[in-house]
């Protein structure tokens, strides 16, 4: 309980009868507000706890950054700071009838406009088929009754926590008509003040900049006081954004929510369970925390560097926002870092691995409108990213085992058999078919497998921006030594992130000719719901573990073509192997896609100056197909190039 703000607030009421009136405002306030609370777990189960304890802990962590200091605060500013830490989330209690006019709003159709267009929202299938004009389809993005009852709370719940901090504005000035408060608004304190409250508690979602330009420095109060309202909604913000400790979250709404409750939620319910450590008086703020699970992780993320803007924010502005400088600063802000619990590791700890664009090479890559002209030409850049990693790995372990003659140009009989010595293998696999997978596509595992130089911590780094590779000198200096036929065609990460044009999700494990060292690296989409995220398992050390990279990507491929090419077995300059075994009348699942796939695998290899093996192989249903991917022997040497003056290039 606030006992010393409550105290304080009593205190200064005996003093003067007009700042009585605040006590007694207080005295209903305290009482009939936690009422109201207590319905916000109707529509927001799934959410962390906004009720009375929400709003105590508020109180208790202003109580803490002020300490000693509260003495100084006049009543108002006491008053205002116990009412704002109760009235703040008012806007989280929904009436019925503010459901059915929210549904009627252009501004809500937008919103559900808004998930249809985000593939990767959880309510994305359940608002595409959401149709207030025919209830008969409104509900029919859901599976059974309870989860569509499950999806339209979160539905609502979403909508009503954009609008809460503007909704509990308007409920702080009229709290009977708009959500049947019955807390008493008379002469005997100015309107005035309550409308002051009321943008106190909205400012506590809006941005800064809104809070210096919405609310005045300093006020008339009560009786002979001033009160100054930035200064009580900015000792809001801190409050709200430091209740972050683990009983946040109430075992009964978790029941009552159930197991299908928003990833969101469950981000935030680790985000709270995995702090560690918690330490807010008026000398220092120190948070860390370990959390389980990647959503957590970022949301956990993503709120200290709010809490940690806000405080820059604070500090910058200081002189503008407390009431006298016996208040004092805020306190020093110390450690504040979150971690991966478990085997996960992040490269760099309480920083957001992500992937950015290098800035010298954006406008070059934005100008390349071609860069990938078919749906599938990122594998072949995955390919091309295992054969040049393969090239440097030969270059730097093979360099000085062999005359100068071996290197001058690529089809010697030495550097033939150099080339052959570390061939890569590629697996395009179907996996058994899952009641998820939509009809017309089955789920395929793509696998390629290098004996390259691996990947350590430190080309990781690089790899996450794209064309920052090119920053690598260690990597560039041994590439500026190589014959002009054996360099790296391209940046490494350009062709990695490509394939994010066909997948969410890239799994790489790898081990690196330089640290010895082996990691599993899970990178996803920039525009999926992890936003580029990152993830760095260490694996050990283990000696029998070759060298080289492991790319595996998930996709989802059509069983049966929309149409039948003219020309489908033959590309003008050699056989379609693949897509020519297979009879589409005849076989009971013609994998067309996968086949094209295999194909152009195929043909890459033929032009290859590293050779590749591999395997299409199709699920149970269809016993026995399973296919080489590799080169013909006739073909396997077709590149053209021309040798002058002992430089190699290729036309």
């Amino acid at each position: 309980m606030a006992d010393l703000l409550i105290n304080h607030l009593k205190e200064k009421g005996e003093g003067h009868s007009a700042l009585a009136m605040l006590v007694n405002q207080w005295g209903f306030d305290e009482k009939l507000i936690p009422k109201a609370l207590q319905t916000i777990g109707s529509l927001f189960p799934h959410y962390s706890l906004h009720d009375e304890s929400h709003s105590r802990q508020i109180l208790v962590n202003i109580e803490r950054l002020l300490g000693d200091n509260i003495q100084l605060l006049t009543a108002t500013d006491t008053w205002m700071i116990l009412e704002a830490a109760y009235w703040h989330d008012i806007g989280m209690v929904v009436p019925q009838k503010d459901i059915v006019d929210a549904i009627n709003q252009p501004a809500f159709q937008q919103y559900i406009e808004s998930i249809r267009n985000n593939s990767h929202h959880e309510l994305y299938r359940f608002a595409s088929s959401f149709d207030i004009k025919d209830m008969s389809k409104c509900f029919s993005g859901a599976d059974a009754p309870m989860e569509a009852v499950d999806k339209f709370r979160q539905l609502m719940a979403e909508w009503f926590r954009r609008q809460h901090a503007s909704r509990s504005e308007h409920i702080v000035q009229a709290p009977w008509a708009s959500a049947g408060i019955n807390s008493p608004r008379t002469e005997l304190i100015p309107a005035r003040l309550f409308k002051t409250l009321g943008r106190i508690c909205q400012m506590h979602g809006m941005p800064f900049a809104k809070l210096l330009s919405g609310l005045p420095f300093r006020e008339l109060g009560m009786a002979q006081e001033d009160c100054h309202p930035r200064f009580v909604a900015c000792l809001l913000r801190m409050g709200d954004l430091l209740d972050l400790d683990d009983n946040r979250f109430c075992p009964v709404m978790q029941r009552i929510a159930g197991d299908h409750r928003s990833h969101l939620s469950r981000a935030h319910e680790d985000k709270h369970a995995g702090i560690r450590h918690l330490r807010v008086d008026r000398e220092r703020i120190e948070i860390s925390a370990e959390c389980e699970t990647i959503d957590g992780y970022l949301e956990t993320f993503k709120w200290f560097d709010w809490l940690k803007q806000e405080i820059q924010n604070q500090m910058a502005n200081w002189q503008d926002i407390v009431p006298n400088r016996e208040l004092g600063l805020l306190p020093t802000l110390g450690t504040i870092d979150v971690r991966l619990g478990g085997a996960l590791q992040i490269i760099r700890e309480g920083e957001r691995p992500q992937f950015s664009i290098d800035k010298e090479k954006a406008i070059e890559l934005l100008q390349g409108t071609n860069l990938y002209s078919t749906e599938f030409a990122c594998i072949r850049e995955l390919l091309q990213n295992a054969v040049d990693a393969t090239l440097l790995r030969l270059w730097v372990t093979e360099e000085k085992k062999h005359p100068a003659s071996t290197w001058e140009q690529p089809f010697s009989k030495e550097a033939d058999e150099v080339l052959k010595s570390l061939p890569i293998q590629v697996d395009l696999v179907e996996m058994p078919t899952v009641a998820s997978t939509p009809n017309g596509k089955t789920e395929w595992t793509l696998s390629i497998t290098d004996q390259g130089t691996g990947i350590s911590r430190a080309d990781l780094e690089y790899m996450l921006r794209i064309g920052g590779s090119q920053r690598n000198v260690q990597r560039q200096s041994e590439i500026n030594k190589m014959p002009e036929w054996m360099k790296p065609s391209g940046a490494f990460g350009i062709g990695m992130q490509s394939a994010f044009l066909i997948c969410d999700e890239i799994t790489l494990t790898t081990k690196s000719i330089y640290t010895n060292e082996i990691l599993q690296i899970i990178m996803y989409s920039p525009t999926g719901e992890h936003e580029g995220l990152v993830l760095l398992k260490v694996m050990g050390s283990d000696v029998s573990h070759p060298y080289g990279t492991t790319v595996e990507i998930k996709l989802r491929l059509n069983t049966f073509a929309k149409s039948w090419p003219g020309s489908m077995y033959d590309d003008g300059s050699m056989s379609l192997r693949f897509l020519s075994s297979m009879d589409p009348l005849l076989d009971q699942k013609f994998p067309y896609e996968a086949a094209e796939i295999a194909d152009k695998i195929s043909i890459f290899s033929n032009e290859s100056l590293v050779s590749t093996i591999g395997k299409l192989k199709l699920g149970d249903e269809i016993p026995c197909k399973e296919f080489m991917i590799t080169a013909t022997e006739e073909t396997q040497r077709s590149w053209n190039f021309v040798c002058v003056n002992g430089h190699v290039s290729f036309p």
